[in-house]
């Protein structure tokens, strides 16, 4: 760790900063009794790793900005058949 060196979070020109994402893991916490008719709540926990020349955390904004378009679109807030 003798040559890592500090690197202030700053936010990157428009258009210079990228950022990949990939799915490291994840795990399901589901129910699996419960009364018929009944809904219940489940999660799913992903763990995400980002690999970024963007030292903010401007990434993860537009992520879950991006995250959250991506699931009002395709109606997985309001209740989506399947």
């Amino acid at each position: 760790m003798a040559n890592m060196k500090y690197q202030m979070p700053v936010t990157l020109e428009k258009g210079k900063a990228w950022a990949a994402v990939w799915i490291k893991g994840f795990e399901i916490k589901n129910k699996n009794t419960f009364s018929m008719g009944d809904t219940k709540e489940s999660q799913l926990n992903l763990e995400l790793t980002f690999n970024s020349n963007d030292y903010s955390t401007e990434k993860y904004t537009q992520f879950i900005n991006d995250l959250i378009r991506f699931l009002n679109e395709h109606g997985w807030t309001e209740g989506k058949q399947y």
